[in-house]
C-alpha cells in the first residue's frame, strides 16, 4: 500500500514537471491544459460532383437507390431579409432544411405510388424486430401475467374494504338492535310499576287511558278482576266486552305475556 502511494506522489510531481517546462517552452498557455488544435475544413466540391456522376452511372434500380433532387423550396420576402441581415440564425435554416426534406419526401412518395410500392404498413402487421416471435411470445406472456396479478391484488384490496365496511355496518345494526331492546325493556319496567308508556306505538295523550292500576297476577287469578281505568270506571280493560279498542287489546296481551328478557319483543307483538 505504501509502495503504491509513493508511486503515484513521484507520477503527480513528474507530471507537474512537464507542464511546467511546457509553459516555459510556450507550448501551452497559463490557464489550458490541453493544447489547443486548428482544425482544417475541408470544402471538396471536384470529389463531391465526382462521387455524384459515380452514383449516376451505377446500374441499380431508383427503388434500390432512393436518391432524389428538389429544387430549393422558395422563401418568403420576410423570411429572406432577416436570413440576409442574420447569418446565424437558426431557427430560419432548420425551417429551411425542414421545407426541403417535406418537398423531397412528397416527390418520393408520388413515385414510388407510380411504381405500385406500397407505403403503408396493414394494421395487423408486425414490425420485424430484433427478438424471435419466442422470445416476444415470452415477454407478451410476462407483461399479461403481471397485468393480471395486478387485477387480482386490486380485487383482493376492494373485498378487504367492503369486508371492513360490512363489519361496521353489522355493528351498527347490533347496537342498534341492542339500543330498542334496551328501550323496550325500560318500558315494560315503567308499564309494571303502573306507568303505561307506550311511545313507539303513539298512545302517550290516549284520551281512553289515564293511568292503569298496576297489576299483580296473584291477586287477578284469585279474585278474577282485571285492570280498571279510573276515567272510565263503568268498563273493564282485559273484560269480555266485544267493545275493546287496540289500546284494551295491547294492555291484554302485554300482561299475558311472560316476563322474559329474550322473548319480551316476541312474545308481546311489538
Amino acid at each position: 500500500m505504501k509502495n503504491s502511494i509513493a508511486i503515484n506522489t513521484f507520477m503527480e510531481s513528474d507530471s507537474d514537471e512537464e507542464i511546467q517546462e511546457a509553459l516555459a517552452a510556450g507550448t501551452i498557455k497559463p490557464g489550458l491544459v490541453v493544447e489547443e488544435q486548428k482544425k482544417d475544413f475541408i470544402n471538396n466540391r471536384e470529389g463531391m460532383k465526382q462521387k455524384v456522376k459515380e452514383f449516376s452511372l451505377s446500374n441499380l434500380r431508383w427503388i434500390e437507390r432512393l436518391d432524389l433532387i428538389s429544387k430549393p423550396v422558395p422563401v418568403s420576402a420576410t423570411i429572406g431579409q432577416e436570413s440576409n441581415h442574420q447569418d446565424n440564425d437558426d431557427f430560419n435554416r432548420e425551417m429551411r432544411f425542414y421545407q426541403q426534406a417535406q418537398t423531397s419526401v412528397l416527390l418520393g412518395l408520388k413515385k414510388l405510388a407510380e411504381l405500385s410500392v406500397p407505403t403503408k404498413r396493414p394494421e395487423d402487421y408486425f414490425a420485424e424486430m430484433a427478438k424471435s416471435d419466442n422470445h416476444m411470445k415470452k415477454v407478451r406472456s410476462k407483461l399479461l401475467e403481471k397485468k393480471m396479478s395486478l387485477e387480482r391484488s386490486e380485487k383482493v384490496k376492494k373485498m378487504r374494504e367492503l369486508r371492513k365496511y360490512g363489519k361496521k355496518v353489522q355493528q351498527e345494526v347490533l347496537q342498534q338492535r341492542q339500543k330498542e331492546k334496551k328501550a323496550m325493556l325500560d318500558s315494560v319496567k315503567k308499564f309494571r310499576k303502573g306507568v303505561f308508556v307506550l311511545v313507539s306505538h303513539g298512545w302517550r295523550n290516549s284520551p281512553g287511558i289515564r293511568r292503569v292500576v298496576p297489576y299483580t297476577s296473584s291477586a287477578g287469578e284469585q279474585s278474577g278482576s282485571t285492570l280498571q281505568d279510573e276515567r272510565m270506571p263503568n268498563r273493564t280493560i282485559g273484560s269480555s266486552s266485544n267493545q275493546s279498542g287496540p289500546v284494551v287489546r295491547a294492555l291484554r296481551a302485554a300482561l299475558s305475556c311472560r316476563w322474559r328478557r329474550s322473548t319480551i319483543p316476541l312474545a308481546c307483538g311489538w
